[in-house]
């Protein structure tokens, strides 16, 4: 499996000099990982500067991935020339098979490829990416170097997240497109991602399962959090899933009672799932978060938070009275004297870093630090003052900073310190609840 993500040769078959084609693309993308990339198609001599090769039988040097973007129908007899040629690994990004009903073409393949001992991704999928060098995708550019594995049954639901994850700087130690698994499989790459020690948690986006006991097994042998979105729940989201690539979707309550029994945490939404990751990526310590404390200087945001808190069974400590008297000393006398610890409005800096200096002898699990630009606010100072106290207390911290360009240069710092950032108090109470499921 390792071959899929660092091979030393790659076959494009099908490449191709027209632009914006996949042929062409997916050859463009493999050009810049400094590997030896080996086009393929019959009609052409050279491509990119490259000299194109009739067959892939016709390449003298062994091959470890072979990637198909031909057209479906005359994909078996060039996958029996990769197979005698003893290529082990291969991507067939072409679409038209069991997904279009072009079932007895699919089983064909699969034979074609179990004959030669070849594990196959696909077919009709987006391709993978190792980043932040390797991308055998058609999916132009890459993404930063992380530690999420992004799983996809929908290509084009991938190309979205990771033209996202590329713009915000998002980082994923993969991604994979899995299409219609005719061959690999969820189970498949859970097993492989388990053992990658680039890979701390893993994100799924599923429309349907083909093995569920299979599923269920490799999430329960697995140590890592699995965290799945699944789609297609209600008829008309089942139907599609059918037509989108070509597997029978089934009662979402299955799904879910799977879920549970297994331990892969079931989310409902793409933010909510890659808020978690980010949240599980950048924390140590996160069993038992049970008792919170928040500082804030909007009592709006704190008090949605709260709610939303309470809605997901997390609670929030109740400051000591020892707390209460130091911290009446220096703030505002219209500070709320409670956790919520709303420091006013008008708090610079410095009132925050006072704060976190009184607060660091609390009884806590976890930290959150609440902001919203005011006119005197100072977004990236608080940033930085909150990232000493989460390395101080060794305890996570997450930040609510609510805002728009005025807190651009927060995030950076938080990205920096690996303290996680959201924009939403919803999201950071299911987040912080679903953290919870961690075994």
């Amino acid at each position: 499996m390792d071959r899929f993500f660092n091979p030393n040769s790659i076959a494009v078959i099908g490449a191709s000099s027209e632009e914006k084609t996949v042929g062409n693309v997916v050859l463009k993308e493999l050009l810049k990982s400094g590997k030896k990339v080996f086009p393929v198609n019959p009609n052409r001599v050279m491509i990119l500067d490259k000299f194109c090769y009739k067959s892939i039988l016709s390449i003298e040097e062994n091959i470890d991935l072979a990637i198909f973007c031909v057209p479906a129908q005359i994909i078996p007899p060039l996958l029996e020339e990769t197979g005698k040629k003893g290529v082990k690994n291969v991507i067939i990004i072409s679409a038209g098979f069991s997904e279009i009903g072009a079932v007895l073409l699919e089983e064909r393949i699969l034979a074609i490829s179990k004959e030669y001992g070849m594990r196959l991704l696909g077919p009709n999928c987006l391709g993978v990416l190792n980043p932040p060098n390797f991308n055998a995708s058609f999916f132009e550019g890459n993404v930063k170097k992380g530690k999420i594995a992004f799983i996809s049954q929908s290509g084009a639901l991938g190309v979205a997240m990771l033209d996202k994850f590329k713009k915000e700087e998002y980082g994923l130690s993969a991604f994979v497109s899995v299409g219609n698994m005719t061959d690999i499989d969820f189970s498949d790459l859970i097993s492989y991602f388990e053992r990658d020690s680039n890979t701390k948690v893993i994100c799924i986006y599923m429309e349907a399962l083909k093995d569920g006991r299979k599923f269920m097994d490799s999430v329960l042998f697995a140590k890592k959090p699995i965290i799945v979105l699944k789609a297609g729940k209600g008829k008309i989201g089942q139907m599609a899933a059918g037509t989108h690539t070509g597997a029978l979707a089934s009662d979402s309550r299955v799904y879910s009672g799977a879920f549970v029994q297994c331990g892969a945490i079931e989310v409902e939404t793409l933010e909510e799932m890659f808020s978690l990751a980010k949240a599980i990526e950048c924390c140590d310590n996160l069993n038992q978060l049970n008792n919170g404390i928040i500082i804030t200087n909007a009592g709006g945001p704190a008090v949605l938070l709260s709610d939303y808190l309470e809605k997901n069974n997390v609670n929030l400590i109740e400051l000591s009275k020892t707390a209460v008297g130091r911290l009446s000393e220096f703030l505002p006398k219209a500070w709320s004297h409670n956790n919520p610890v709303d420091i006013i409005g008008d708090a610079k800096a410095e009132r925050y870093s006072q704060v976190f200096e009184m607060l660091k002898f609390e009884k806590f699990d976890f930290s959150v630090c609440v902001l919203t630009p005011q006119a005197m606010t100072e977004p990236r100072e608080t940033a930085k003052l909150f990232c000493d106290f989460v390395k101080k207390t060794k305890k996570p911290g997450f930040a609510l900073f609510m805002g728009g360009e005025r807190i651009d240069d927060a995030k950076a710092i938080f990205d920096e310190f690996n303290v996680p950032c959201f924009e939403s108090p919803e999201i950071l109470a299911k987040t912080l609840y679903n953290i919870q499921k961690i075994e």
